[in-house]
């Protein structure tokens, strides 16, 4: 029988740790913080041009608008890295959400839309004291589960 040979090899990264020089964790993090800062400006822009056009859109309401609602949230959520809460981020999946799953032609998706629109504008270039975002929040998550409901007594 033949005898079986083990080979352990060592990862990459462990080669790379043991390597002389580089950078402590918290000044690489510093380094980012930095880096991002410098984007943060042209990112808050394009999330108000975003939440200008979702408004755009949105009124009046047309069903055939959806899937550029659905992106342009979509966009939101990419560029909210720049907000310093995660409010923005979370109220856009939520409008990912409601216009994914929401009865198109059902008058509460057009008010949803628009309450969502709403607290995306509330919560955009807000510090965390400046409102109340957890209850701002909560109620997005009360909109959506009606429309769930309501998609799921429409589909019954």
């Amino acid at each position: 029988m033949s005898e079986v040979k083990r080979t352990r090899m060592k990862p990459r990264l462990a080669e790379l740790i043991s390597q002389p020089g580089g950078i402590y964790a918290q000044e690489a993090l510093a380094r980012a913080e930095a880096a991002l800062e410098t984007l943060r400006e042209p990112l808050l822009g394009s999330i108000d041009e975003a939440l200008a056009e979702l408004e755009q859109l949105s009124n009046p309401f047309d069903v055939d608008n959806i899937p550029t609602l659905y992106r342009l949230s979509g966009d939101i959520i990419n560029f909210s890295l720049a907000e310093r809460i995660g409010g923005v981020e979370r109220a856009a999946r939520s409008l990912c959400e409601l216009l994914d799953e929401a009865l198109p032609n059902d008058p509460t998706t057009k008010a949803g839309i628009s309450v969502h629109i709403a607290s995306l504008r509330l919560l955009h270039r807000r510090l965390d004291s400046e409102i109340d975002q957890a209850s701002i929040l909560n109620g997005l998550g009360r909109i959506l589960a009606k429309a769930r409901e309501a998609a799921k007594a429409a589909a019954a």
